[in-house]
């Protein structure tokens, strides 16, 4: 993680506090736009996924499988928490539920395996980062319905990615290559550092630092980034805002993003 700690854990913390008092302020039995679920329905999976990455980081595993299982898969895991809630959305285990996941983390760097088979490393701090993602994301769905204003910032927004990329192995769909092997460079603006995505018909390799040889360079403004990684928002209304800006020898790859990486 580029993103300190420290940091990190105030964003969060921070994070929770911002959704709790949206939440606390709507109507929950209305509809989330674009979405099946009501407002009730999307906070109580948040609450479930503290309680589902509090119970894998003390020992339980999800399979999930990967590749075009990964969606279809959590989307069931998603509606059995849910349903298993039975109450419906309660504050007070909202907050129980953050408190045991924040407990778990006295060591950030500390390593669990959440997801098998095939199994995959992460430690706290990307895990923290990961339901960052689910707060700010849910968030962000809740108050464009309600007509809320929910800033996200690039710092929120950089933890963010940082956490996804542990799960982009297992998300990754090397049919949509067709094929091919490519590398990708992604830069995140204010953050330190591109990555490599080295694509191929199978496995997909991650390095740190822009590869100078990449078929396909891509720079994006952080905040527009996760929205359009998550399925909120459109590659094509990245460009046409100047939120990502494509160059290198294949341009056109970066258009495969979406079916590289299916939105979860």
């Amino acid at each position: 993680m580029t993103v300190p700690w420290t940091e990190l854990r105030n964003d969060l913390e921070a994070a929770v506090f911002r959704f709790d008092t949206l939440i606390g302020d709507v109507d929950r039995n209305r509809q989330v736009d674009g979405s099946d679920w009501s407002i009730e329905e999307a906070a109580c999976h948040v609450m479930t996924a503290f309680d589902r990455w509090s119970a894998m980081s003390e020992g339980s595993t999800v399979d999930v499988g990967h590749g075009r299982e990964f969606t279809p898969r959590m989307s069931e895991i998603n509606e059995r928490e849910i349903e298993a809630i039975g109450r419906g959305w309660d504050a007070e285990a909202f907050g129980a539920s953050v408190t045991r996941w924040i407990e778990r983390c006295r060591d950030p760097n500390s390593a669990m395996l959440p997801y098998g088979p095939p199994e995959l490393e992460c430690s706290h701090a990307h895990s923290s980062a990961i339901l960052l993602g689910e707060l700010v994301i849910h968030g962000y769905d809740i108050a464009r319905t309600v007509d809320a204003p929910w800033p996200i910032t690039r710092r929120e927004a950089i933890a963010i990615f940082e956490g996804a990329l542990v799960l982009l192995p297992l998300v990754y769909d090397g049919s949509a290559t067709e094929g091919r092997t490519f590398t990708m460079d992604v830069r995140l603006r204010g953050r330190s550092g591109g990555l490599g995505l080295h694509c191929t018909p199978s496995p997909l390799t991650i390095n740190n630092g822009s590869p100078p040889n990449a078929a396909v360079h891509i720079s994006a403004d952080p905040v527009g980034w996760i929205l359009i990684g998550y399925g909120r928002r459109s590659q094509l209304w990245g460009a046409y805002t100047g939120r990502v800006r494509v160059w290198g020898r294949k341009p056109w790859l970066a258009l495969r993003f979406g079916r590289l990486f299916p939105s979860p």
